[in-house]
């Protein structure tokens, strides 16, 4: 991160990546299960939204009208978890 010159921080997408992997790897390591979402995403992003995710499982890609069903998806998986804990 650099200091513009108004005082206020610059974050590159190499820091902000490097952020999101540090906090999506302690969130795993404390045992909770993370879902992830990536509405019309592609490249990069996908490959962060999939590594981040519990599994590759818990990643669920959307465009459109399907974000409806992704967020069903997630819904449902929830639901089972709390079935079997």
């Amino acid at each position: 991160m650099t200091q513009a010159p108004d005082n206020k921080q610059i974050i590159n997408s190499t820091d902000t990546a490097k952020m999101l992997s540090s906090v999506c790897t302690a969130v795993k390591a404390s045992g909770i299960t993370i879902f992830t979402n990536g509405f019309e995403v592609s490249g990069n992003a996908t490959t962060q939204m999939t590594n981040c995710a519990t599994s590759p499982g818990h990643y669920y890609p959307a465009s459109g009208s399907g974000l409806g069903g992704a967020f069903k998806s997630i819904s449902t998986s929830i639901k089972k978890l709390r079935q079997t804990q």
